[in-house]
């Protein structure tokens, strides 16, 4: 691996959860690498589900990471912002989901959460 840096411009956007990140040396770079990957979306889509089936068929992965319970992936959460209190409810530290697009910013580790552990602001 390169000790090159990354290149200086980066785009980085979320969809249904999953993350895209675009680098490029300029915006002119940039504008022809998002429109290079829309017109060949199909063709990337099938390769990275063909990957991800074969990977799941040999153990190397065990599916969508996203239908994991919420407590399995509290290493995914980013830490919550310093001199913030975290609240918890009746299963342990809430979950800090600012600037992820949800409703409320802290949210119940666990699923079949009841009244008790509905989401707060």
């Amino acid at each position: 691996m390169s000790d090159a840096a990354f290149p200086p411009v980066q785009l980085s956007t979320f969809v249904n959860g999953d993350q895209l990140v675009f680098r490029a040396n300029s915006g002119e770079e940039l504008a022809e690498i998002i429109k290079s990957v829309t017109e060949k979306t199909d063709e990337i889509l099938d390769g990275l589900n063909a990957t991800k089936k074969a990977f799941i068929a040999e153990g190397v992965f065990t599916g969508d990471s996203s239908k994991k319970r919420a407590s399995d992936r509290k290493a995914d959460t980013p830490p919550p912002i310093a001199d913030v209190e975290v609240p918890t409810c009746k299963h342990g530290p809430m979950l800090d989901l600012a600037g992820k697009g949800y409703k409320k910013r802290w949210y119940c580790p666990e699923r079949g959460r009841d009244r008790e552990c509905w989401a707060r602001d």
